[in-house]
């Protein structure tokens, strides 16, 4: 038993290197899963759920047929739709967010500078 505590205490700080790259290719995966599904016109989960897999979910998300915006149901789209008018109405409101902060960050160096 003491043999295995004694290897256990060797591999230890290269278990834990070998967990965060193996959390660190997960992430990726996941995210080339949902980059690929959103350009096949797919919902980024379903990329996401299949990035999950590896390389094998990888290639079986890129061999599925593409979903034309043809294709979609009426819902699909109304739902599309209202995604769409959400992300606009955020980005403007990212933007007033930025020149406020701006605005202020300029006002506190005119005071200091004053």
């Amino acid at each position: 038993m003491s043999k295995f505590k004694e290897t256990v205490n060797e591999l230890q700080p290269y278990i834990i290197t070998y967990i965060i790259i193996l959390a660190i290719a997960i992430i990726g995966f996941c995210y080339a899963g949902k980059y690929i599904a959103e350009q096949k016109g797919r919902s980024p989960t379903e990329g996401v759920l299949f990035g999950l897999l590896g390389i094998l979910g990888l290639v079986i998300l890129a061999l599925l047929p593409s979903k034309d915006k043809s294709e979609l149901t009426e819902a699909e789209r109304i739902a599309m739709t209202a995604e769409e008018a959400e992300e606009k109405d955020v980005l403007f409101h990212n933007k007033i967010r930025f020149g406020y902060l701006v605005i202020t960050i300029t006002l506190f160096a005119w005071y200091l500078i004053s």
